[in-house]
């Protein structure tokens, strides 16, 4: 099958997690056709190549928000006119970037200002 605009559309609409039912009301066609074209290995070849490329735009940008995140819990780590309870949750995640565990760590913070933590071989978790 050679695709056209409406195979484009109903792809674009899959993507966005419509169902078979929506994309063929607002195609107006049969919700068996969607079906079948979701069967041919034309149109499956196109939807994940398209699925793949929002995939990698996603991962694109968490990539360039990493830096700000950073940026931002490194801010409220230095602050020390940041609440404390945030300041510790800033720590907390930097530690578990770094795949090291925090053990009952706001729990024992509160009760004598100490955290706990767990280092698993490997990083693993």
């Amino acid at each position: 099958m050679q695709l056209n605009p409406p195979h484009y559309l109903a792809i674009e609409m899959l993507v966005s997690g419509e169902s078979n039912k929506a994309i063929a009301e607002k195609l107006s066609v049969a919700p068996e056709t969607v079906s079948k074209w979701r069967g041919d290995l034309v149109f499956q070849t196109e939807l994940k190549s398209v699925l793949k490329a929002n995939q990698e735009a996603a991962i694109t940008r968490l990539h360039n928000l990493s830096g700000i995140a950073l940026e931002t819990i490194e801010k409220i780590m230095v602050d020390k006119e940041a609440p404390h309870k945030d300041r510790l949750t800033a720590s907390i995640k930097v530690l578990e970037l770094l795949n090291i565990r925090t053990v009952d760590a706001v729990e024992t913070a509160s009760e004598n200002n100490k955290i706990i933590i767990e280092i698993e071989p490997g990083g693993a978790r």
